[in-house]
């Protein structure tokens, strides 16, 4: 619990790991999933109010040399206000995966190349989707020059006084 800006009270329940019997502490890292997407979306909008992305532009004009697979639905439309609220298409994406550590894992590419074939016209519904937050990621890599991870520290995650957070997939 946060009060008046300082850390007032913090507590850990339950188990890191149940199954070695390690009890969850207030300093064991975890993995926050899709809270992550609002934190992404800031560092988007910071581009935007930046003048360096704008919200109702085509993805593909930042997505450097990487195109959407083929599929039935058009990708030439889709836009980053359409990729940040959900809405582009796009479908959800594998979820669950977990690699153990050293194991190799695909990289951004392969991964939309796999998973970044719409399931609808762009910006008919909502479809939650986490391949949209991967396009993302990569159009904010093109237009920084930096890798996503090590944008989103400099720019958001850092200003914050959040040392101990990172986009750094593990």
């Amino acid at each position: 619990i946060v009060k008046q800006g300082r850390p007032a009270w913090a507590a850990a329940y339950g188990y890191a790991d149940r199954e070695a019997g390690r009890p969850m502490t207030t300093d064991t890292y975890c993995r926050v999933e899709s809270i992550s997407k609002s934190v992404t979306a800031w560092g988007m909008m910071k581009l935007v109010q930046e003048g360096k992305m704008e919200l109702d532009e085509p993805a593909v004009s930042y997505l450097g040399g990487w195109t959407f697979p083929r599929s039935a639905y058009t990708t030439e439309q889709i836009t980053v206000r359409q990729l940040l609220s959900n809405s582009s298409g796009l479908p959800l994406g594998k979820i669950g995966i977990r690699y153990a550590p050293g194991e190799e894992m695909p990289t951004l590419i392969e991964s939309l190349n796999a998973e970044a074939i719409p399931v609808r016209p762009p910006g008919t519904g909502f479809s939650y989707s986490n391949t949209g937050y991967y396009v993302l990621e990569l159009m904010m890599e093109n237009v920084t020059g930096q890798d996503f991870s090590g944008y989103m520290t400099q720019e958001i995650l850092g200003p914050l006084g959040m040392p101990r957070s990172s986009f750094i997939f593990s």
